[in-house]
């Protein structure tokens, strides 16, 4: 635990909060036609933290909004927000983004669903441990990401107790290495994407390009190996990554 709140803390340095730009928001999924509720859509990006260090539901409106046009969906013309916030140890913007929802509950709600990778490298093991890890062990990445990523699914679909027209939105700081971890496992999960094809969109195609910190890309290599332990058809998880045919594919609501 030392060293993935050492490497959290690492992480944190090289990614400093920025201002929030609406850019870096991207659309991930939604509910489909057929689903008990209409209107439920998904999105990642970064903090959305205002000039006076607050969070601001302004930005991140128009933010989920540009975002929606360049994707091809349709946002109603209102929605609550459910915030869900990957961050680790930034106090500071925890406190402020719960007490937004506090205090303007009409804007919808807080979940905080705290995301650090893992030190545990499965190309260093030996191939029988490797396999029996990804098949054995609930949760090799420590961050209850099969729960997670489900969970934002079902909400989609309306298994929860939200109601009416809703944005979840899930966000780190940056929008690039917990974001990613979590992006790359929604989009194997429930998008069908590969391995290879999610990571280089992870990496080359939101925000800055770079690689994710090594925790983050090791936790949802290990989420992959989970899910080609139950024969989803995730590709090689190890494979180093090769510029796709669509290098920068963009999830559209026409993958339902």
């Amino acid at each position: 635990m030392a060293l993935v709140l050492l490497a959290a803390a690492a992480l944190l340095v090289a990614a400093a909060a920025a201002a929030f730009n609406e850019s870096d928001v991207r659309y991930v999924d939604q509910s489909p036609a057929w689903a008990a509720w209409a209107g439920r859509f998904l999105f990642r990006g970064p903090y959305a933290g205002g000039a006076d260090g607050g969070w601001d539901h302004g930005a991140l409106e128009a933010g989920v909004r540009a975002a929606a046009a360049r994707a091809g969906a349709t946002l109603p013309a209102a929605f609550t927000v459910v915030d869900v916030s990957l961050l680790t140890v930034e106090w500071d913007d925890l406190e402020a983004e719960a007490r937004a929802y506090e205090d303007a509950p009409a804007f919808g709600r807080f979940s905080h669903w705290p995301q650090f990778g893992t030190n545990l490298n499965a190309s260093a093991l030996q191939p029988d441990v490797r396999a029996y890890v990804a098949a054995e062990a609930p949760q090799p990445y420590g961050d209850y990401l099969e729960m997670l990523v489900d969970t934002l699914h079902w909400w989609l679909l309306g298994k929860g107790n939200d109601s009416g027209s809703v944005v979840y939105y899930y966000h780190c700081e940056s929008g690039k290495d917990r974001t990613g971890q979590v992006s790359a496992a929604y989009y194997m999960r429930w998008l069908g994407v590969s391995w290879n094809d999610a990571m280089y969109y992870n990496e080359q195609c939101v925000g800055e390009p770079r690689t994710l910190s090594p925790p983050l890309e090791l936790g949802a290599q290990w989420f992959c190996l989970q899910l080609r332990s139950n024969d989803d058809t995730t590709g090689d998880c190890l494979q180093p990554r090769v510029r796709p045919a669509k290098p920068c594919w963009l999830p559209t609501p026409n993958l339902h």
